[in-house]
């Protein structure tokens, strides 16, 4: 296959001329997708990251309508989890220091660590903090606190 780096002029011409199509396609496309009223709308896709946070925050302010969502919430993260036992930004991305720590704070805060599949969610989590970190187990907050400075 001819690349940019090995073309003729002639051959760098026509790709030149295509990729010129391409950006002018594309640019059309994104001002297509404007909302009339100036600005594009976008959905996350779904994540560890935005799941922990939703969870916090509702087991935070305490609602007993928002049991249900929190038990799924939690749910749903325990269907996601890497199998190295942390998580990641979405449910494509590798496992980070941060994702899993605030999914592990979401499920403490939502009195999660209670249920049955909960233990093996927390080792295995916890498990990933203590590979990550290089530091003892069970974790202290110190332990964590110097991980995520280094993280």
């Amino acid at each position: 296959m001819t690349t940019p780096a090995n073309a003729n002029a002639s051959e760098m011409l026509t790709f030149q001329a295509v990729m010129a199509d391409t950006l002018q396609f594309l640019c059309g496309r994104l001002i297509e997708a404007r909302r009339p009223e100036g600005f594009w709308e976008g959905e996350l896709s779904s994540s560890a990251l935005s799941t922990a946070t939703a969870i916090s925050a509702l087991a935070l302010a305490k609602v007993d309508s928002d049991r249900e969502g929190v038990r799924s919430g939690v749910a749903w993260l325990a269907a996601h989890q890497n199998a190295d036992g942390g998580w990641g930004d979405t449910t494509d991305s590798p496992s980070n220091l941060a994702t899993t720590l605030l999914a592990l704070a979401a499920l403490r805060l939502a009195g999660a660590l209670r249920i049955p599949s909960a233990p093996d969610m927390k080792l295995g989590a916890e498990e990933y903090v203590v590979t990550q970190c290089k530091c003892a187990s069970p974790l202290s907050a110190r332990e964590i606190a110097c991980a995520i400075q280094r993280a």
